[in-house]
């Protein structure tokens, strides 16, 4: 069995396999949820349709979705053979970047079978009428072209996975001093978004920095951030933005310790403590962020979990860490942490989920939500030249502010912080904590002046970054977290009511939400909602649900 078009129009093989790829790859829940995101009809080439069928043929089955699995099925099928099969799942779980991205390839899959439908409805009416003595099946043609384009419209009406150009928040003008000078010496050689580039400068430079200076706002504050990269996977460069980041911090602080990818906090910490026993410099370098979300997240409940640990990191920068640990308990001094991570703008919803919210993950986090700048078609390297003023200056920086270790507001900086800080809302939720982000900054800020006081420019900077990561953090929340989450509750709720006192089964409801389409995640969340507040119960059959 080879690729074939299943109609004249090509398929979108690349992101069909992607996607098949993806599927494969992925862990549990992530898998089930994947694999409801398309239907067999929206694969366009026969080879990838055969994958798909099987692969949903294994997960209804309760069966292993992995490699030995689809290729077994694959090879029950008529008409595959197994060199082809056996190459065909080597070649997409090879391909793949990132198994994370499942939804983007997903939805380019999707796109394509939308545009596909169209395209064949025409095709069908042309060949009709250009055949002599075809009035006879001309009104049947129309018929059937008239139903496709509707399939294709109502395809259309489904949600977008990505969120609308105006929820993208603009970074602000705040590029000065050494930001400036990074800025301009990146400027032409990435596609990256400049949010990204100021992520990458302030992590290189809070490196620098380290616990030589602070300043105080009930307990020091050392210039330490969690920056997450929001971007589309491809052009948005994430990766590149954090390996250049990191060299440059290697240079700057030659006893860093660099930990790439790590996929839990637990692991993590226990190598922090196999590296030093105290006082240990970590930078997380994780090109892909999700990977520790999704157990930081799925273990936010236990003694010591995951969610908590990446808080402590944070946190305890003076303090001591402990976590227990089969054979015993881990134990670092003095941990200071800055973490540059990249992640797509769907799994950025995974951070500020309610669950990410309600542990307090979300708060300690500063995103930077960015698109791709301008196409480079062949990008040029950094110039060394630009790499070594920006080194010097920063060394020369941080140098002096181990001199100063403290450093305090100046009079008209702290009536400006008073004024802002009352002006924030009351509710605690993810920019709860945006107060030392911005204390943290306006730090930075004022140890590029070469100045041991933070003037009202220095704070004044500082916030409108704040506002940008606050613009942010809702942006994310609304589009792809816990607010997706809410609007299906909404629609869950209207469904039911619409059904009256008959009622509607899970099934039903799931059903005309969009079916094979709907993010099962996202309803399941919505769902235990609606039960746990009883906004809805279960009818008089015991089967079918009602308004609560």
């Amino acid at each position: 069995m080879t690729h074939r078009p299943l109609e004249a129009i090509s398929p979108d093989l690349d992101a069909e396999m992607d996607y098949l790829g993806s599927v494969v790859l992925l862990d549990e829940p992530e898998k089930t949820e994947a694999i409801g995101l398309l239907e067999a009809s929206d694969f366009g080439d026969l080879l990838t349709r055969v994958a798909f069928e099987c692969v949903r043929a294994l997960s209804d089955d309760g069966k292993p979705v992995d490699a030995v699995h689809l290729n077994d099925a694959m090879q029950a099928r008529r008409g595959a053979d197994g060199g082809t099969t056996a190459q065909f799942i080597v070649d997409i779980m090879e391909r793949v970047p990132s198994p994370c991205n499942v939804a983007y390839y997903a939805q380019l899959v999707r796109e394509h079978a939308r545009k596909r439908l169209g395209l064949m409805a025409a095709q069908d009416v042309v060949r009709v009428l250009s055949h002599p003595g075809s009035n006879g099946k001309a009104v049947s043609a129309m018929q059937a072209a008239h139903d496709r384009v509707g399939q294709a419209l109502e395809e259309m009406k489904a949600p977008p996975t990505t969120a609308p150009s105006t929820e993208w928040p603009e970074f602000p003008a705040v590029w000065r001093g050494s930001a400036a000078i990074w800025r301009e010496w990146q400027q032409g050689t990435t596609e990256a978004p400049e949010c990204f580039q100021f992520a990458a400068w302030l992590t290189a430079y809070s490196v620098a920095i380290g616990k030589s200076a602070w300043t105080v706002s009930g307990q020091r504050l050392y210039p330490q951030f969690l920056c997450a990269l929001v971007g589309p996977p491809g052009r948005s460069r994430k990766s590149t933005v954090i390996g250049r980041a990191t060299a440059i911090a290697r240079e700057l602080r030659p006893d860093l310790f660099v930990l790439n990818n790590w996929g839990s906090a637990e692991g993590a910490l226990a190598a922090i403590a196999n590296h030093a026993a105290a006082d240990p410099f970590v930078l997380l370098s994780q090109s892909e962020l999700m990977c520790l979300l999704r157990k930081t997240l799925g273990t936010r409940d236990t003694a010591g979990g995951g969610a908590s640990l990446v808080c402590d990191f944070y946190d305890k920068a003076d303090g001591v860490i402990e976590n227990a640990v089969r054979g015993g308990t881990v134990r670092v001094e003095r941990l200071w942490v800055s973490l540059l991570g990249g992640i797509t703008p769907e799994n950025s919803g995974r951070l500020y989920s309610a669950q990410g919210v309600d542990c307090g993950l979300a708060s300690r986090f500063v995103p930077f939500l960015g698109r791709p700048a301008q196409r480079i078609a062949r990008p040029p390297m950094p110039s060394d030249s630009g790499r070594e003023a920006i080194v010097r200056h920063m060394a020369k920086m941080a140098a002096m502010a181990g001199a100063v270790k403290e450093f305090k507001l100046s009079d008209e900086a702290e009536q400006l912080h008073a004024r802002w800080y009352c002006g924030l809302p009351e509710e605690e939720d993810f920019s709860s904590r945006l107060c030392p982000h911005v204390l943290r900054l306006a730090l930075v800020f004022a140890v590029d002046r070469e100045s041991p006081v933070i003037e009202p420019e220095d704070l004044l900077a500082a916030i409108e970054v704040g506002g940008y990561w606050g613009a942010c953090a809702e942006a994310i929340y609304a589009t792809w977290g816990a607010g997706k989450v809410e609007r299906m509750r909404t629609r869950i709720l209207e469904l039911v009511e619409r059904a009256g006192e008959v009622g509607a089964t899970v099934r039903e409801l799931q059903k005309r939400l969009g079916g094979g389409r709907l993010n099962v995640e996202t309803f399941d969340q919505a769902w235990e909602r609606l039960v746990r507040t009883k906004a809805v119960r279960v009818g008089s059959d015991g089967r079918r649900w009602v308004r609560g």
